[in-house]
């Protein structure tokens, strides 16, 4: 027998959704209703097997993990969207949630695992070249969303002087040097409502400096570990991925860290002298350092030529560096 499992931080609105649907389907699938957490992990680990996870998007927000063969969430502002959630619209009647999550169960949907997004240490995934303009920032985006299509993921843009708050508009949120001051006042209890602090767009979770150059150089090595570190640990993303630049102490050490190290390049004839000069500085720096690793790990990545457009991409989910996105994803996860 199937088990659907109705999750809300309201006991009595779980109960009384779990009431109803019971009446609906007396026999054919089991009902349990629970607000606590623990207790829904053990329903889950005890029946689990091929159960549907019915949560509300405000206590998914605080949600710590588990395994589910189905995930329905009962909407309300719609900024969570998690991969392969079903979506169905808590404001309505309890017919009305009924009969769109039952059509929306037979349509199918993929198999949801939250385990192995939430309980797992994130990957840090680093774009840097110390060449400019190469639409490093641009393509990270890109790739940052094609990732969130498949797992939760939080990009960080570090780069002081494109502030992109402007170009998003995103002045009313937190930025990276915000929550990194909060996380540096309060510890890793500073992370515990960073979904709702950070900007969103299709699915991604963005950090953006909104300081200036001399902000994040100020920033100490062991400062900038220890932050990644904690969000890594946090149990909310699959992967983190980072916009690097020259102006971040410890750039070396956070490259070696991430499991990925992605090198974004403009085709190889419209490079000039001065491009390649930095890009030889910076490998022989790297050589002299003892860390020919960070330079055998890199991808190299050569862009076509394109256009560069005044403000950054408006659809992470279309168009040529999309595909290129989306190729590079598969190599990888």
């Amino acid at each position: 027998m199937t088990t659907w499992f109705i999750y809300d931080k309201n006991l009595n609105y779980a109960e009384r959704l779990t009431d109803f649907f019971a009446e609906k389907e007396p026999l054919q699938i089991a009902m349990e209703a629970y607000s606590d957490e623990d207790a829904l992990k053990r329903g889950l680990e005890k029946n689990g097997e091929g159960a549907v996870l019915i949560v509300t998007e405000e206590s998914f927000r605080e949600w710590m993990g588990a395994s589910a063969e189905k995930l329905a969430l009962l909407t309300e502002d719609g900024e969570t969207t998690p991969p392969g959630a079903l979506l169905v619209n808590r404001y309505q009647s309890a017919e009305g949630i009924w009969n769109e999550l039952t059509r929306k169960l037979a349509e199918g949907g993929e198999k949801v695992r939250l385990k192995k997004t939430v309980n797992e240490k994130a990957s840090l995934v680093s774009f840097f070249n110390p060449q400019h303009r190469v639409l490093q920032t641009t393509f990270a985006m890109y790739y940052a969303g094609a990732l969130s299509e498949k797992q939760p993921s939080l990009f960080l843009h570090f780069d002081g002087f494109g502030n992109l708050s402007g170009v998003f508009h995103a002045s009313a949120k937190k930025s990276l040097m915000d929550i990194l001051y909060l996380w540096e006042c309060s510890g890793e209890g500073a992370l515990s409502e960073l979904e709702n602090e950070v900007w969103r767009r299709e699915g991604l979770h963005l950090l953006l400096s909104a300081g200036a150059p001399w902000d994040i150089h100020s920033v100490k090595e062991e400062t900038w570990i220890s932050f990644l570190a904690s969000l890594q640990d946090m149990g909310r993303y699959a992967s983190i991925i980072l916009d690097l630049n020259e102006h971040v102490e410890g750039l070396l050490s956070i490259l070696q860290m991430s499991a990925q190290y992605i090198e974004v390049h403009r085709p190889e004839d419209y490079e000039d002298m001065l491009d390649r000069s930095k890009l030889a500085e910076y490998e022989r720096a790297l050589e002299r350092q003892g860390l020919e690793e960070v330079l055998d790990s890199r991808k190299v990545l050569r862009l076509p030529l394109l256009t560069y457009a005044p403000e950054l991409p408006g659809d992470l989910g279309s168009g040529v560096l999309h595909e290129i996105a989306c190729d590079l994803r598969s190599q990888t996860i």
